[in-house]
């Protein structure tokens, strides 16, 4: 709305790009927002650029419509080249592509004023300015503080997967603790360009090894839950005091962002005993509960 009124109180709709401008880049957190207003701003500016270059020193020597595509051509292969690379730049070649083409290929002949180009370019930088001012005063949500939600809410499911029986798992329960870290990996990383707006959450701690090392946790856990049971076996023993502490310890700590170990240690257990005529079900059993407990006890450490 704020930037609807700018372009229609300066009667100026050349600058409408202001307004598609927040439309594509408003996303659900501050870091991910400036993310990608940084790519839109930056692959505007070299798509702008060369088309403007094309504009003043190409498009004058061209006699047919061969050359407009040979030039057509070259561009969009870079800007594929772009728009294919990383997810971290890939929306910067579409930008570029964008800039470029509506300088270039503005009207049925061959493109002669900048203006366009430069309206163009002027409602994006708006854009970004409004975009930048609202989600840093008006709407603050802060990526790390998401990241750090999704790692508790990770753990947490953990800790109802240890407790559940392996045979009444409701489908996609692994999913969705992989989903969740996966999403806090993506913030975390998003986290770093809403530092400048938001200060007050630079000191919140989202460390990639912190990611890392509850990644590792939940693949051992995974391990624990999947062991099957067999008829007439010994039962392993449960993960009781694990899943308690995930849930009531680990994700209220991760939640927090504060820094060192836990407030509360997992209860050191003794190795398990393996006997020679042990049952193998029972042995692989009780060797993923004791490789769950060493992880934890590397993540405690660690952070320690």
């Amino acid at each position: 709305m704020i930037t609807y009124l700018l372009y229609t109180g300066l009667d100026w709709p050349g600058i409408r790009t202001c307004l598609i401008t927040c439309f594509f880049v408003a996303l659900g957190s501050v870091g991910e927002t400036v993310h990608k207003l940084s790519l839109r701003l930056s692959g505007a500016l070299v798509g702008g650029l060369l088309g403007g270059l094309c504009i003043v020193y190409v498009i004058p020597h061209m006699t047919d419509i061969g050359d407009l595509a040979l030039l057509i051509c070259a561009a969009a292969a870079l800007f594929a080249w772009v728009s294919t690379s990383s997810e971290m730049l890939a929306y910067a070649g579409m930008q570029m592509a964008l800039a470029f083409f509506l300088g270039v290929l503005d009207g049925y002949g061959p493109a002669t004023d900048l203006k366009v180009l430069r309206d163009r370019l002027i409602g994006i930088v708006l854009g970004n300015v409004v975009m930048s001012v609202v989600f840093s005063t008006v709407w603050p949500v802060s990526a790390r503080e998401q990241a750090r939600r999704g790692l508790a809410g990770a753990l947490r499911a953990l800790s109802r997967l240890l407790r559940s029986d392996p045979q009444h798992l409701v489908a996609g329960s692994y999913l969705g603790v992989e989903t969740a870290i996966d999403r806090a990996k993506h913030l975390a990383g998003m986290g770093t360009f809403e530092a400048p707006l938001l200060p007050q959450t630079a000191h919140l701690t989202v460390e990639q090894h912190r990611i890392d090392a509850i990644a590792e946790i939940a693949r051992a856990a995974f391990v624990v839950v999947n062991q099957p049971a067999i008829a007439g076996s010994a039962a392993p023993p449960r993960c009781d005091d694990v899943a308690d502490w995930l849930a009531d310890s680990a994700a209220p700590w991760v939640e927090s962002g504060a820094a060192g170990a836990p407030a509360v240690a997992l209860a050191p257990q003794p190795e398990p005993t393996i006997l020679p005529g042990m049952s193998p079900y029972l042995r692989a059993a009780l060797q993923a509960r004791a490789a769950l407990r060493l992880k934890i006890a590397s993540f405690i450490a660690y952070a320690a």
